[in-house]
């Protein structure tokens, strides 16, 4: 759950630099505010010895009430949003012009995807192997964590959030009982239920379209690795959308008695171990 994270903005020259870690976090003007602000000033060094240049992201901007009540899931503002959005996945493509603060299409791609296009095969996979070693070592220094790179990174924060979730959730007899009237719901209205557990019902319905859509953006780009937006027109985009909303519509309704209990205990959970991993 949550909300997109600003991406980090990355700048590339590649000019064949070497590949010996640093040994030091980078000298600062003022000292990392948080686990992912020292990730990033790790990086930076890391990649300027690859022969990259990196530019640091900067802190998350807090949600403001209007998307607190949506995340907690609160019935009446979810209603409208999903009436009009869905889930906000194909909607930034027929709402293209939402791109202000909070609009459909305000999504932030990685800025580097674009620079990753224009590259040569032999000048993408240098730079994938430069970016896996520096997250290693990045994430070892700040974190103490061992991760091979950021696919890897991913996936052990979302294994982390999802067995912290599970621990915290998942033998709640209210939320147990809750879950699976939410989960029969969602069937009776054809929409698939492979976990029905409380820590995992509230994405079901959600997963079939974000599958779809990132894998809409790999067969375009499939240079980039990991989850890339595909470039769709409002016409080739419809379609998705219109089953996408109906089912968001559905997942609200069957969700209307557990999602306003579960989900800020969840949004919560999520938050301490995004944290722990340099995330927040």
């Amino acid at each position: 759950m949550g909300f997109q994270r600003l991406a980090t903005v990355l700048t590339i020259l590649l000019v064949g630099g070497s590949g010996t870690l640093p040994v030091a976090p980078p000298a600062a003007s003022a000292p990392p505010s948080s686990p992912k602000q020292l990730i990033e000033s790790l990086m930076a060094t890391c990649m300027e010895r690859h022969g990259f240049r990196y530019v640091q992201g900067r802190e998350p901007v807090p949600p403001t009430e209007a998307e607190r009540a949506l995340a907690d899931g609160e019935y009446a503002p979810l209603l409208a949003e999903r009436s009009k959005n869905g889930f906000r996945l194909f909607a930034r493509f027929v709402f293209p012009a939402e791109t202000g603060p909070g609009g459909v299409a305000a999504y932030s791609e990685h800025p580097n995807n674009a620079t990753i296009r224009a590259l040569s095969r032999t000048q993408a996979q240098a730079y994938f192997e430069a970016q896996a070693s520096c997250h290693a070592w990045s994430a070892q220094t700040a974190l103490g964590k061992k991760v091979t790179g950021l696919e890897d990174l991913d996936r052990q924060r979302e294994a982390a959030v999802r067995a912290a979730q599970e621990h915290t959730f998942d033998d709640d007899p209210w939320l147990v009982a809750k879950a699976r009237d939410y989960a029969a719901c969602l069937r009776a209205k054809g929409r698939p239920v492979t976990d029905q557990r409380p820590s995992q019902i509230t994405g079901q319905a959600r997963k079939p379209f974000s599958e779809q859509l990132w894998e809409l953006g790999r067969r375009q780009w499939p240079r980039i690795v990991g989850n890339v937006m595909p470039d769709l027109t409002r016409a080739e985009a419809a379609p998705y959308f219109a089953e996408e909303r109906r089912a968001a519509l559905d997942d609200l309704e069957c969700g209307k008695d557990f999602n306003p209990v579960y989900l800020p205990r969840a949004n919560a959970v999520e938050a301490r171990v995004n944290r722990e991993w340099g995330y927040e």
